[in-house]
């Protein structure tokens, strides 16, 4: 049975295993999942706001 887990800016199902469709980015300390560059670059510059 395969293991998701989901982009943390659009929620969108990204398989586990595949370590190449998925981008991580470290933001406050606490690894974060994104299914694309897109998303992960939106959600760093969204943490900064708020910041």
């Amino acid at each position: 049975m395969s293991q998701f887990i989901r982009c943390g800016s659009c929620g969108v199902e990204i398989p586990e295993k595949c370590v190449f469709a998925q981008y991580k980015r470290v933001i406050n300390s606490r690894e974060h999942f994104f299914c694309c560059k897109r998303c992960a670059n939106e959600s760093q510059k969204k943490q900064k706001e708020e910041s």
